[in-house]
């Protein structure tokens, strides 16, 4: 898939009316998850993500949890954003230490190297790693965390809210209903 600059132009048919930012997004090559049921909060996550990217140097700079997955098809939405910063430099620790707000989050384990930010509205979990994380590179020049990785880190937090968008995402892939239903086929058959 091409990723165009902004002056690039682009035809797009209009054969349904599409709301402004729509056409910009199309235009600069962004697509939306398909399973996104609020557009604007999903190009506003972007927003965001872009803002911190230029503002947080580090190795990698990784978005993780429910809007990583939402890229990939896996969710329908996410209310935050959790961004993990790979050795991040000095400079930007104390950025986030001069955003940090008090967590009242009590299902996340109270971190030093975890910081939670209030942008406009949007909460921000910024998780510290030293170590390089496997990634996934998505066309819109993101980077999100393997699921491998991320079912890993939803397994160590072993919070109930991970345990069930874990169940979730499975049944996606494999519905016990349906897989007993395939098997009295079968059997069926075989009678």
């Amino acid at each position: 898939m091409k990723n165009y600059d902004e002056e690039d132009e682009v035809e797009v048919e209009e054969t349904v009316p599409m709301k402004k930012e729509m056409k910009k997004e199309m235009k600069t090559g962004f697509r939306p998850s398909a399973n996104s049921l609020n557009l604007k909060k999903e190009i506003d996550f972007i927003g965001i993500i872009n803002h911190y990217k230029k503002l947080m140097v580090c190795e990698q700079f990784i978005i993780t949890g429910s809007f990583g997955w939402m890229q990939l098809g896996l969710m329908s939405k996410a209310k935050d954003l959790d961004i993990i910063l790979v050795n991040p430099t000095e400079e930007s620790l104390a950025v986030l230490e001069k955003l940090r707000e008090p967590s009242k989050n009590t299902d996340y384990p109270n971190d030093k190297n975890q910081f939670l930010v209030n942008h406009e509205g949007t909460m921000i979990y910024f998780f510290i790693n030293t170590s390089k994380i496997d990634t996934i590179e998505l066309a819109n020049g993101i980077s999100i965390a393997s699921i491998k990785g991320t079912v890993k880190a939803k397994k160590r937090f072993a919070r109930l809210k991970d345990f069930l968008q874990l169940k979730n995402i499975a049944e996606i892939f494999y519905n016990e209903a349906e897989f007993t239903q395939f098997l009295r086929n079968q059997q069926d058959k075989v009678k």
